[in-house]
């Protein structure tokens, strides 16, 4: 015989089910890292928020077994370390340890923070392992030609195109940590192990950007052999700034940002007019210290020591990059590749804990008319 069953009824037991499956997919944890007080049920997924989970406190469970206050990571590291079985490691202790994505993305706020690059307006495209980006790189403009009438069109070959390329390459970052802190679950090293790795990744990043080698690392700005570039081999003025802010007008760009060391903020802080008036910073309402420098001619100024003082291209020299940032493009992965050991290299003879991160990034101009270096700046 045929049931047939209400439609209230269906809707009731449908809602029901909807209920049950919900409870597996959908509880939501959010406790502090170092919180161990929360619980988690057995049939209960977890929704993580970035800055909730501990990098120390996983890495310090999945190699030692030590998950004191740390049932969140323990979770996670249960999800996920089958995938560090699939590639093969037969111990974690060995660099098998597989710290997923959603730990390590807690970084790139920090990174963000951290990086000078971050804050030019750079174009970012995201990529996956290596990647290499062709495009046309322009050499000389236009020409325009006037005829008459019944003329033969002047022919215009002046223009050309170079083909350019952007590379990204991988780039790693090794930090240890005393193993003896990395056990002791009443000790937070969180700060210290984030810290050491963003600041890492962040200070090559910019290095590549501006003064890259080449290679297998970005070729930075300062090298680039189609960006204006002017060697003052002594001090610089504010004429210097306008004339270089003219070369890239000159070419319908603009300077979005400059970037330099502090030594050429702190010589910025020191120029004078004829009648001994600071010429920056202009408000005269704080202290005249090149640190207060924080523009030129309004365009704003980014210090960073990463843009040194060194062979630039005399000794004891540096330079000003600025350009319209929004013309450089990046590649960079959206993923971070991290590999734990005790056993390998100072980890070992030294009693630590490596951690190693592995990335990709590169990046170069694409239209390299509209950057311009100052180079030869007396850093001293």
């Amino acid at each position: 015989m045929t049931y047939f069953m209400k439609k209230a009824d269906f809707d009731r037991r449908k809602t029901a089910i909807k209920a049950k499956i919900a409870k597996g997919l959908t509880t939501v944890h959010t406790a502090d890292a170092h919180d161990g007080s929360m619980t988690v049920a057995d049939d209960s997924e977890i929704k993580l928020t970035a800055e909730n989970v501990s990098i120390a406190k996983y890495i310090r469970g999945g190699c030692f077994g030590i998950w004191k206050g740390a049932d969140l990571e323990k979770r996670v590291w249960q999800k996920y370390r089958n995938y560090a079985k699939a590639l093969g490691e037969t111990s974690e202790s060995r660099g098998g340890l597989f710290v997923p994505d959603v730990i390590m993305t807690t970084l790139i706020p920090r990174l963000q923070a951290e990086s000078v690059w971050r804050r030019l307006g750079c174009s970012v495209q995201a990529s996956s392992g290596f990647k290499k980006l062709s495009y046309r790189v322009q050499g000389a403009a236009p020409t325009v030609t006037h005829d008459g009438e019944n003329d033969t069109l002047t022919a215009n070959d002046t223009k050309d195109y170079d083909k350019g390329t952007i590379d990204s390459h991988r780039m790693s970052v090794l930090v240890y940590a005393s193993i003896e802190l990395s056990m002791d679950a009443d000790i937070n090293i969180e700060d210290e192990i984030r810290t050491d790795i963003v600041t890492q990744i962040a200070l090559d990043e910019d290095a590549q950007i501006l003064r890259g080698l080449g290679g297998t690392q970005a070729l930075g700005l300062l090298y680039q052999p189609r960006v204006n570039s002017t060697d003052l081999s002594g001090e610089i003025d504010q004429d210097d700034i306008a004339n270089a802010v003219y070369q890239v007008r000159a070419v319908n760009g603009r300077v979005t940002r400059w970037v330099s060391d502090p030594a050429l903020g702190w010589k910025i802080s020191k120029l004078k007019d004829a009648e001994g008036r600071y010429l920056f910073p202009q408000t005269g309402q704080h202290g005249n210290l090149g640190d207060n420098v924080l523009d030129l001619g309004g365009i704003p100024l980014l210090q960073t020591t990463t843009v040194g003082v060194g062979t630039y291209p005399g000794s004891n020299e540096t330079y000003l990059i600025g350009g319209d940032w929004t013309r450089y493009k990046v590649l960079e992965s959206a993923n971070l590749i991290v590999e734990v050991t005790r056993e390998g290299g100072d980890a070992w003879t030294k009693g630590q804990i490596g951690i190693r991160v592995l990335k990709h990034f590169g990046g170069g101009p694409m239209l390299p008319a509209t950057f311009v270096v100052i180079k030869g700046i007396s850093g001293t």
